[in-house]
């Protein structure tokens, strides 16, 4: 990547540089990244201006009846998120990303799971083999990778 590439952020002259280059040139990306002094790549800038700066995006909240429907969705559809967002008109597919990731993770804070932190605490006694004796141990709980994914079933069942 050259060193005068730019990531992350964008400040409010790219965006009103883009925004006047979109209405100059419209969607051509590579002559918008040429004009833009190629500071930002093609990919950046269409990425940018369709997923935040464009004007036909709507910016409200999700109702709680698009929220069940958005869930409904994507427990059809799984991580389509155009298909998502054809369904919304004036929605980026990149807010329904957001928006489930948000749900998602906001059930894990929750803990909306049954609590299994008591899983560990039973000890597991071993049958005695001959003269050798086992000391009886306990179960680890969960790892938080597996946490997640129960949290993630738990809440599209």
């Amino acid at each position: 990547m050259d060193s005068q590439k730019k990531c992350g952020r964008w400040d409010d002259q790219e965006k009103q540089k883009l925004q006047s280059l979109v209405r100059t040139h419209g969607y051509n990306w590579r002559l918008i990244a040429i004009h833009m002094g190629q500071t930002r790549d093609q990919r950046q800038i269409r990425e940018h201006y369709l997923n935040h700066q464009n004007p036909a995006i709507n910016k409200r909240r999700i109702t709680p009846s698009e929220s069940a429907k958005i869930q409904d969705l994507y427990r059809q559809h799984g991580r389509q998120w155009k298909l998502i967002a054809s369904t919304f008109p004036g929605f980026s597919p990149i807010m329904y990303l957001k928006f489930v990731n948000f749900i998602i993770h906001r059930s894990l804070r929750r803990s909306q799971l049954p609590d299994h932190s008591s899983f560990g605490n039973h000890p597991v006694v071993y049958p005695q083999f001959g003269n050798s004796q086992q000391q009886p141990t306990t179960l680890a709980p969960p790892s938080d990778s597996i946490r997640k994914k129960m949290a993630i079933t738990y809440l599209l069942n």
